[in-house]
């Protein structure tokens, strides 16, 4: 079997981070295969992967990003920023 790689941004929806990391430890745990990329805030995501098995943790990748998109911005002036 092949490892498939998703990337996810964790910071979105109403409560980011305290829904997206649970989450995303469940589709690891359900699927050996499986490894995530997890963009956002490194310092809102590290704290809640702190008690996660190393199992699991050996499979995501943390790329910490500054800039946040707001609901009400048009794609077209995120892609160009």
């Amino acid at each position: 079997m092949n490892r498939l790689t998703l990337a996810l941004d964790v910071m979105g929806g109403d409560i980011g981070p305290r829904i997206t990391i649970p989450a995303s430890l469940s589709a690891l745990e359900a699927d050996p295969m499986l490894s995530l990329v997890l963009f956002g805030d490194s310092q809102q995501i590290s704290p809640l992967l702190e008690n996660a098995p190393s199992s699991l943790l050996e499979r995501i990748q943390i790329h910490h990003c500054t800039k946040t998109i707001d609901n009400n911005q048009r794609y077209f002036s995120c892609i160009a920023s």
